[in-house]
């Protein structure tokens, strides 16, 4: 990261996974990138840029280390898996929005600590960390070929706030506490045989109060509330190169878990897990 100073942040990860006989697998992860947690990961493209921001003259990047041991054991067709995990944060990114109007004639309207998107209206900060040991439980079976189901319930602590209607973005940062919690969600993810779209569509319940999400390491963590994505190849015999594919993004579709509050300029904000996006657009591979 480049500013006013230069920073550079390493995250490595490891796993490794024993197959002992009889359908048994156990499992170990650690993780200190919540956008790379795997091989997969390095080459999606898709990680989003770091949160870093300038404070009494540190550069400061969100930051911390995942672990968890766990066993998967097939049941039938499916996997059900239970897992222990430790989480020790030592800052944690929140999102929100609303953040438009002065700020786009005034940049000075903009709070220290927050990093604003003027074409959206979205934001950035940077809260507390915060330690917490939790357990997941996923339950997961196909339904049709390429097609899959996934239940899954977590345990464990999240950044959150009982109050709103502050009237300071720095108050309503700092009244932003962990507190113990927990989510469930249900999920379909795959690819349809013959037509070759792939989707991937969950809900993912957590207490309304909380602006991120328990159990930040789950698979299903960077979706909230309803969410879907859909990946749709696009063919015209030889006229479109092979691998050109038309995709549609949607996260928090019924914009849940808003936590508004007034900022000093009169501005009506929030914080939120994830706020309301919606994104499209062509993808080529090659």
């Amino acid at each position: 990261v480049n500013t006013t100073q230069y920073s550079v942040s390493m995250h490595p990860f490891v796993r490794a996974t024993i197959h002992p006989a009889g359908g048994w697998t156990l499992h170990y992860r650690m993780a200190s990138d919540r956008q790379v947690q795997g091989f997969e990961d390095v080459t999606t493209g898709q990680s989003e840029i770091p949160l870093a921001l300038v404070r009494n003259g540190k550069l400061l990047l969100e930051s911390g280390r995942h672990q968890e041991v766990g066993v998967d054991r097939r049941v039938g067709r499916g996997t059900l898996t239970a897992t222990y995990y430790h989480d020790a944060l030592v800052r944690t990114a929140v999102s929100g929005g609303g953040a438009g109007g002065p700020a786009e004639t005034n940049p000075n309207a903009v709070p220290v600590g927050m990093v604003v998107d003027p074409t959206t209206g979205s934001f950035r900060a940077m809260a507390v960390g915060y330690r917490t040991n939790g357990i997941r439980v996923t339950a997961s079976t196909p339904l049709i070929e390429g097609l899959w189901v996934a239940a899954e319930y977590s345990t464990g602590a999240a950044i959150g706030s009982e109050t709103g209607g502050l009237t300071s973005f720095e108050g309503t940062l700092e009244s932003l506490k962990a507190k113990g919690a927990q989510s469930a969600t249900i999920a379909l993810k795959g690819k349809l045989k013959g037509s070759g779209t792939r989707l991937r569509t969950s809900y993912r319940w957590q207490p309304a109060s909380l602006v991120t999400a328990v159990d930040r390491y789950s698979a299903f963590s960077d979706q909230a509330f309803f969410s879907c994505q859909l990946r749709q190849p696009i063919r015209w015999g030889t006229r479109l190169p092979r691998g050109l594919d038309a995709t549609i993004d949607v996260t928090n579709l019924l914009a849940e878990g808003y936590r508004p509050f007034v900022s000093a300029d009169g501005q009506t904000l929030y914080f939120a897990q994830a706020p309301r996006t919606i994104q499209g657009g062509l993808s080529f591979s090659f």
